[in-house]
C-alpha cells in the first residue's frame, strides 16, 4: 500500500514534528495544540489493533462522521488504512441509504456527539472515539461481535474510500476512490508545489470528508511531512 508505506517513511524521518495543529480560535490570544507524527501513528495503531480484535476485516466498509476540526477523524482514517478497511464518510440526510447501500459493518463517531451516535445506532453498531481517537470505555466493554460482512457489489481492490453523491438527482450514489489515483495526485502536488524545508509550511484543512478535495488536503500534507 503506497500511502501507508509513505506514511511510515514520514513518521520515521520526523517523528517529533507536528502532524496536526489545532487552534482554539482566531484571536491574538488563541493557542495551538500540536500532535506529532509519532503520536498520531501510535494513536492510529491502537485504534487499528482494537478494530482488528473486534473483527474488522480487509475491504469492510466503515462509516465516519466527524467534524474536520476533530483529530479523531485523521486517527480513524489512518487506522482504517492499517486495517485495509474502507472509510465511508456519512452524509447526514442519507444515513439509512448509505448504511444499506455500502453494507457498513460499523460507524466511528465523536464521543461528545451522543445525538449523532443515537441516530446511527438504529442502523448499525457505533463506536465512539475521544478527541485523539481513544475508544470510549463503555463502547469498548459492550462492543458486540460485528455482524457478518456483506459482499461488495463491485471490486474493492485498491479502494481508499467510498464517497456518496449529494442525492440531488435522487438516491445518493457511492463512488469508489482508488488509492493509486490519489497517490499519483499527491505525488504531482508535491512535485508541482513542493513544501520548502525550514519555511514552517502548513496546510489549512477546510473541506469536509464527504468531498473529494479533502483527500489531498489531508494526505497531501501528512505525506509531505507538514501539519
Amino acid at each position: 500500500m503506497a500511502l501507508l508505506a509513505r506514511w511510515k517513511d514520514v513518521v520515521k524521518s520526523k517523528p517529533d514534528a507536528p502532524a496536526l495543529i489545532l487552534s482554539d480560535g482566531l484571536s491574538s490570544r488563541s493557542s495551538n495544540t500540536n500532535t506529532s507524527f509519532r503520536d498520531l501513528d501510535r494513536s492510529s495503531d491502537a485504534l487499528a489493533a482494537f478494530l482488528s480484535v473486534a473483527g474488522l476485516l480487509p475491504f469492510d466498509r466503515v462509516g465516519i462522521c466527524f467534524h474536520p476540526s476533530q483529530p479523531a477523524e485523521i486517527v480513524s482514517l489512518l487506522a482504517l488504512l492499517k486495517c485495509e478497511a474502507i472509510p465511508v464518510p456519512m452524509r447526514r440526510p442519507f444515513l439509512n441509504e448509505i448504511v444499506t447501500d455500502a453494507g457498513l459493518r460499523l460507524a466511528l463517531v465523536p464521543r461528545c456527539d451522543n445525538k449523532e451516535a443515537a441516530s446511527l445506532t438504529a442502523f448499525l453498531q457505533v463506536l465512539r472515539l475521544g478527541p485523539r481517537g481513544e475508544v470510549d470505555t463503555d463502547d469498548a466493554a459492550g462492543l458486540a461481535p460485528l455482524p457478518p460482512p456483506q459482499p461488495p457489489r463491485s471490486s474493492l481492490i485498491g479502494a481508499i474510500n467510498i464517497l456518496y453523491t449529494s442525492g440531488s438527482t435522487g438516491r445518493p450514489k457511492g463512488v469508489i476512490g482508488r488509492e493509486s489515483g490519489f497517490f499519483y495526485r499527491i505525488r504531482w502536488m508535491h512535485q508541482a508545489f513542493p513544501f520548502v524545508e525550514g519555511h514552517e509550511e502548513v496546510v489549512l484543512r477546510r473541506t469536509p470528508l464527504t468531498f473529494v478535495d479533502s483527500m489531498w488536503e489531508i494526505w497531501g500534507a501528512l505525506l509531505g511531512g507538514v501539519p
